[in-house]
């Protein structure tokens, strides 16, 4: 469904977009000396979507492989 193809999209260009905004914080890059890497107010200065550690690509995608092979494994 197109639906959920979009909200994938969604979800990686959120995650992508965040994530870099957070390297660029923890490097302390630019303007962000002393900011918090992970304070959603910081992010919403720089117009970047605050994602939670379990709403990120990274996660979902962990998840979905650990969904995907748990039958296997338990049939094993």
């Amino acid at each position: 469904n197109k639906h959920v193809i979009l909200g994938l999209i969604f979800l990686k260009y959120m995650s992508d977009t965040f994530e870099e905004h957070r390297a660029k914080v923890i490097a302390e890059e630019d303007d962000y000396a002393g900011a918090n890497a992970i304070d959603p107010d910081e992010c919403k200065t720089e117009n970047v979507f605050w994602v939670s550690a379990v709403a990120r690509w990274l996660y979902q995608f962990r998840l979905g492989v650990a969904l995907h092979l748990l039958p296997r494994w338990l049939a094993s």
